[in-house]
């Protein structure tokens, strides 16, 4: 569970960057771009990971 929270942290700040940047509240910049980028593929990378290991011992039935 508190992976998946994680997960869905780091894709709101994926999401939160870029509008920072777009509405100047943060100076854009090619490295804040790529960290907004990097954080939201992490978090969709954990998420997805996580979803896919619950599903997969649901079904083995070991939870």
């Amino acid at each position: 569970m508190k992976l998946i929270v994680l997960s869905l942290v780091l894709l709101t700040g994926g999401m939160a960057l870029p509008f920072l940047m777009v509405s100047r509240f943060l100076e854009p910049s090619f490295v804040l771009s790529f960290l907004a980028y990097a954080i939201s593929l992490a978090g969709l990378a954990l998420g997805s990971t996580v979803a896919v290991q619950q599903v997969s011992l649901r079904w083995r039935g070991r939870e």
